[in-house]
């Protein structure tokens, strides 16, 4: 049973200090070769199902394979998590306390209040990972907070991130976890930081050496090492857990913009090339950089996520594209096209669905097409999930 394996990876998150990374990741591979089939609930055209979210107009930013196997979200425009169960296809939403940004301060009643009728729509949350200590993380967006959600009490935590409140006005930072802790980068505020689990508090906070780079993804490779992602400096970064300098990379290609790396094959670290419409990896020995571009005009490279089963790195896209970038082992690149059934002008997950009808202004908003399609994650099962803005929806591409 899924509950059985929960309780083994729970029980494993209590003994972090004392088990290495990669056990804890073989736990989560095991909890992601379970389901091979989609879960009931969504809409299916050919090796793609559909869900629906079921508040209107949510936002989904990010996704992630929790700790209980199930997939879990972050909605960016209300503020919410969500968990999709891979077994049922149930989707449950958990609105997160409001909070002014300042402290740990959250009041009561500003988000998710009266049937959802009060919603927070001004923090813009977008990443969201799992914890090696068992808890779902996400920021909190321009209010440059960290959230621990427990899975198993479902009560909130928020944690103010030192130095300034205004660290993160560019709300697309991100969050990676290791054994003790956390990491996360403040775009605005330049800077790497890190949750130490068992302080519940921040313990390392450096600054980026390049001004102004606005630091967004971060990683943490299979030997332990702590990687970034600068989009305006054009760089990848290294925090040296050693010395604690961090140490940068120059991406070859001007304007690539790097932007998220969460993928690991073969002695490669992958990141999204944001400008220029790439994938990049750095070598982890060498720290050669290399760019493959897409041949995506305008897509704007997203989201880095995998391998999966088959060895392919994925890559969501921005713009433009209504489908994931995939590359394989023999460094070929193609696009796995979304469907009509989620394309189409028609689409039962269409903007504004109820407003299609207007004259003038309904066609508009039908033909809008499923793009911020931010998110890509493999797992739950042998699949590739996502998350698209314009459809409110989260699809899943069985591989």
């Amino acid at each position: 049973m899924l509950r059985s394996a929960v309780f083994a990876l729970s029980a494993l998150a209590t003994l972090v200090s004392s088990k290495p990374l990669p056990e804890y990741e073989e736990v989560v591979q095991k909890l992601k070769t379970r389901q091979s089939t989609a879960p009931p609930g969504g809409q299916q055209d050919g090796d793609f199902t559909f869900y629906q979210m079921p508040s209107k107009i949510s936002g989904i930013c990010d996704l992630c394979l929790g700790p209980d196997g199930a997939l879990w979200g972050v909605q960016q425009l209300i503020n919410q998590i969500m968990r999709l169960d891979p077994e049922t296809g149930e989707v449950e939403e958990f609105p997160i306390p409001f909070s002014p940004g300042i402290g740990n301060i959250t009041i009561p009643g500003l988000n998710g209040a009266f049937g959802g009728l009060i919603q927070d729509r001004l923090a813009l949350s977008c990443a969201i990972r799992p914890g090696a200590d068992g808890k779902i993380y996400n920021t909190n967006g321009a209010r440059n907070q960290l959230v621990q959600f427990d899975p198993a009490t479902r009560e909130f935590k928020l944690f103010q991130a030192p130095v300034s409140p205004l660290g993160n006005l560019f709300p697309f930072n991100d969050i990676f976890t290791d054994d003790g802790g956390m990491w996360m980068t403040q775009t605005t505020a330049n800077l790497l930081q890190y949750f130490d689990y068992e302080a519940q508090d921040f313990t390392i906070t450096v600054q980026i050496p390049t001004p102004l780079a606005l630091p967004l993804g971060v990683f943490v490779t299979s030997d332990g090492g702590v990687y970034g992602c600068e989009v305006l400096g054009n760089k990848i970064f290294e925090y040296k857990r050693d010395t604690g300098e961090v140490v940068e990379y120059n991406v070859p290609v001007p304007l690539t913009a790097p932007a998220v790396n969460r993928a690991e094959r073969d002695g490669f670290m992958y990141f999204s090339g944001f400008v220029g419409n790439s994938l990049g990896r750095i070598n982890l020995q060498t720290k050669e950089i290399e760019i493959f571009p897409t041949g995506e005009p305008a897509a704007f490279g997203s989201v880095t996520a995998g391998p999966s089963a088959d060895g392919d790195v994925w890559m969501s896209f921005f713009t433009t594209t209504n489908g994931l970038f995939r590359f394989n082992r023999e460094e070929e690149g193609t696009v796995e096209r979304f469907p009509g059934l989620f394309t189409s002008s028609r689409s039962p997950f269409r903007l504004a669905q109820p407003l299609t009808n207007i004259p003038i202004l309904g066609p508009i908003l039908g033909n809008i097409p499923p793009y911020l399609s931010i998110s890509v994650e493999y797992g739950p099962g042998d699949a590739v999930w996502f998350g698209s803005f314009t459809r409110n929806a989260v699809g899943r591409l069985q591989l």
